[in-house]
């Protein structure tokens, strides 16, 4: 593999880490969790998925125009 092969595939679907998984990662490899505690931390780590579209024709296939409709613009002291 040279780093490429993903280009094959029009739809590529597969887990991604969140913050929370790179900072306890960090923090072993910074000497700071032993690997024991690292682990567990993992263990309950919320998993996330990932969907990338990668040609236009396969976007164009399951991309489908619904609706649409205007949104009011809000003044930013209001939501305060």
């Amino acid at each position: 593999m040279d780093g490429t092969d993903w280009q094959k595939y029009d739809i590529i679907m597969g887990r991604v880490a969140n913050d929370d998984v790179y900072l306890t990662i960090n923090r072993y490899l910074d000497g700071e969790l032993t690997k024991a505690a690292a682990l567990a931390e993992l263990r309950y780590a919320k998993p996330n998925d990932q969907i990338a579209i990668n040609s236009q024709q396969a976007l164009d296939s399951l991309l489908v125009f619904r609706r649409s409709y205007e949104l009011e613009e809000r003044n930013a002291e209001s939501s305060i």
